[in-house]
């Protein structure tokens, strides 16, 4: 099964892979960088633990058309169909 992957900014390598999640449009990580949410190919948002690629279990967020977290991290706001603002 393909993956997607978060890569070091310093050699271009992989860091993690998020297993099972082939496409993903839109990705944030949160202030501390722990935390990376994703807006999948059909608009789910799910979290992922940013250096293991594994998937938080919270299940699906919601889904929507943007995403961001507020400054500290506690937040995640989702716009479009499902929007609305999440606590962490």
């Amino acid at each position: 099964m393909r993956s997607s992957n978060i890569y070091g900014m310093a050699d271009f390598e992989p860091i993690a892979a998020l297993e099972g999640v082939p496409h993903i449009w839109e990705a944030v990580f949160s202030p501390d960088g722990r935390t990376l949410a994703a807006r999948t190919r059909k608009g789910s948002i799910e979290l992922f633990d940013s250096t293991s690629g594994a998937r938080l279990p919270v299940g699906t967020l919601g889904y929507g058309r943007g995403l961001t977290f507020s400054p500290d991290g506690n937040r995640l706001a989702i716009s479009g169909s499902s929007g609305g603002i999440s606590d962490l």
